[in-house]
């Protein structure tokens, strides 16, 4: 009967981490499509992306690779096998990205600029809950969200906070290869409108998405 137990709580988890996913792309692909300008990390993947010549999900599977590995460096022997598992999530979530940007929504078009804003801050605040969702499965992390929990769980701090000041560094980042390969610049309105709302929004789902998975019996 344990057994049953735990493994009803693991599929639990499987489907939140799968959901989790579910909401960052697809959440991914509709500011995309909005076309006011990128969160800062999503704009460095499309910046970096259009240098490289690469498709975005491809390149989102890349970067995820490198953090889950300082992910490993920074926790050493703490760092815990079934953590392993971001890279099929990382897999499964970037050719899901490619999917739907150059497939199932490649002719997605707003028209309307106040909508496109709307549809910009509603995928941001949706990107936001499919990060929590995902580590509050306490199954496996978010690449880069999970990198920023293990950096302030070694050091101090708010994740919340470093995710918000890693924006600043991927803005940049993104500046200079716009200017420097004079790609179409990925930085507008959006991305003010993502790093007001973005980091905060992590804090503050954090609890109520945190007791939505006690109540599930998740919390193991």
């Amino acid at each position: 009967m344990a057994q049953i137990f735990t493994g009803m709580i693991m599929v639990k988890k499987i489907i939140a981490v799968l959901l989790g996913t579910l909401f960052i792309y697809f959440g991914f692909c509709l500011v995309i499509k909005a076309g006011v300008g990128l969160d800062a990390w999503d704009a460095l993947l499309l910046t970096a992306s259009a240098v490289l010549g690469m498709k975005v999900g491809t390149l989102a599977i890349l970067f995820s690779i490198f953090l889950i590995a300082g992910q490993l460096i920074m926790e050493g022997r703490n760092f815990r096998p079934v953590q392993f598992l971001q890279l099929l999530n990382v897999f499964f979530g970037g050719n899901i990205l490619n999917y739907f940007v150059y497939s199932l929504f490649s002719d997605l078009r707003f028209k309307s600029y106040p909508f496109r804003i709307v549809i910009a801050t509603f995928s941001y605040l949706l990107i936001a809950l499919g990060v929590i969702i995902i580590m509050e499965s306490r199954l496996i992390r978010n690449p880069l969200e999970g990198f920023c929990q293990v950096v302030t769980d070694k050091c101090g701090g708010r994740m919340g906070h470093l995710r918000q000041m890693c924006d600043w560094v991927f803005i940049a980042i993104v500046l200079i290869l716009s200017f420097s390969f004079k790609t179409e610049i990925t930085i507008r309105e959006g991305t003010i409108i993502c790093m007001v709302i973005f980091g905060p929004a992590l804090d503050f789902l954090r609890n109520p998405v945190r007791k939505g998975m006690n109540k599930l019996e998740m919390n193991i």
